[in-house]
């Protein structure tokens, strides 16, 4: 606010019943050199060429005596913060900090706000249901390699108890004792000497069993 600097410095005299005349000089006796303002709008002097450290610094009350600016840190109009000395003289100057520019474009209608949302949620949506299909893919997956695991299991039972089985006669060999009973009752029939060489024969065979 214009003037606290002036206001605080008179709440300052006026605890210690002390009259500012008395100790400070009339403005025209400092010869002022440069000007300023503060960012509450108050008027700052100095005797100094430039606004640097070891500066002094003044204000004006309401009766225009030249008034040392009490210790403190004050912003300029500019940004820059300047550290008064308990002497009212400049400590150090800080340069104002960069400002950091929101994200989002200053120049975004509400429109556009809503279409970026809009397709946001669109891309949150497909990705959901890419997520859920992908998950129903591998749960079917799953499901067919717990059937092929249970095929095999049953045709492996299946082949263990084929092992464990005992051995059967062969076709072809049934039909050779079915081929030699025939021969053999054939040749019972027949008289020795009308026998063909292989019916002799078998029941040569037949005779040594």
């Amino acid at each position: 606010m214009k003037g606290q600097i002036a206001q605080k410095v008179r709440d300052i005299f006026q605890s210690f019943n002390i009259n500012p005349k008395d100790i400070f000089l009339e403005e025209e006796e400092v010869q002022m050199e440069i000007e300023g303002k503060l960012a509450d709008g108050t008027v700052i002097f100095s005797s100094a060429a430039e606004w640097a450290a070891s500066a002094d610094v003044y204000t004006k009350d309401e009766t225009g005596n030249a008034v040392p600016v009490p210790a403190g840190d004050y912003t300029l109009e500019d940004g820059r913060l300047v550290v008064i000395g308990e002497d009212s003289k400049i400590v150090e100057i800080k340069e104002a900090e960069a400002e950091v520019e929101d994200e989002m474009p200053q120049d975004m209608s509400s429109d556009d706000l809503l279409k970026t949302i809009e397709s946001l949620g669109a891309r949150v949506s497909a990705l959901e249901n890419q997520n859920n299909e992908l998950l129903s893919q591998l749960s079917d997956a799953k499901k067919e390699s717990l059937s092929k695991d249970v095929e095999l299991s049953s045709v492996k039972k299946e082949l263990q108890t084929i092992k464990q089985s005992p051995a059967v006669d062969s076709i072809k060999s049934k039909r050779t004792e079915v081929s030699l009973s025939r021969d053999n009752k054939e040749t019972k029939e027949k008289t020795y000497s009308a026998m063909t060489v292989q019916e002799r024969v078998n029941q040569y065979l037949s005779k040594i069993k």
